[in-house]
C-alpha cells in the first residue's frame, strides 16, 4: 500500500514536469516527493523516512529548511500549492515548485501578503541550511 501511494506521488510529479522522468535519484526530485508527501502525511521526519525510504539526514535537512521558512511545523504543513474542493483537485505548479526550491534551500519565506500567502525570495549564496 505504501509503495503504491509513493509511486502515485512520483507519477504525479513526472506528469507535472516530464523532464523529471529518469531523475528519481536527484535531490530536486526527492525534495519534490517530500513536499508532496508531507502534505499527505505531515512533517514528522521519521514518518517521511519510513514512507519514502530516503536517508534520514536528507529528510531532516529538508525538514529543517521547511520549518525555518515556516512552511512546516509539528501541527501544520503549508500546502498552498494544492487546490482542493474544486471540480478537479489540482496542483498549482508555480507555487508547488517554489516550495520545492524552499526544500532545497534555494529560496526562503520573507513575509506574507494580505491573504496570508507566503512571499519568497532567493537565498543569496545557495542553501541556507546544509
Amino acid at each position: 500500500m505504501k509503495a503504491e501511494r509513493l509511486q502515485v506521488i512520483k507519477d504525479d510529479l513526472i506528469r507535472l514536469d516530464p523532464t523529471m522522468a529518469g531523475g528519481e535519484d536527484s535531490e530536486s526530485f526527492r525534495a519534490a516527493v517530500l513536499v508532496f508527501s508531507a502534505a499527505c502525511l505531515g512533517a514528522d521526519v521519521d514518518d517521511l523516512v519510513a514512507f519514502t525510504g530516503y536517508p534520514r539526514d536528507f529528510v531532516a535537512r529538508v525538514s529543517q529548511r521547511m520549518r525555518s521558512c515556516g512552511l512546516w511545523n509539528d501541527a501544520f504543513v503549508n500546502d498552498d500549492w494544492y487546490m482542493d474542493g474544486t471540480l478537479e483537485d489540482r496542483i498549482i505548479p508555480p507555487v508547488f515548485w517554489t516550495h520545492v526550491l524552499a526544500a532545497q534551500g534555494l529560496v526562503t519565506v520573507i513575509g506574507h501578503d494580505e491573504k496570508g500567502k507566503s512571499i519568497f525570495a532567493a537565498v543569496a549564496n545557495g542553501p541556507a541550511i546544509n
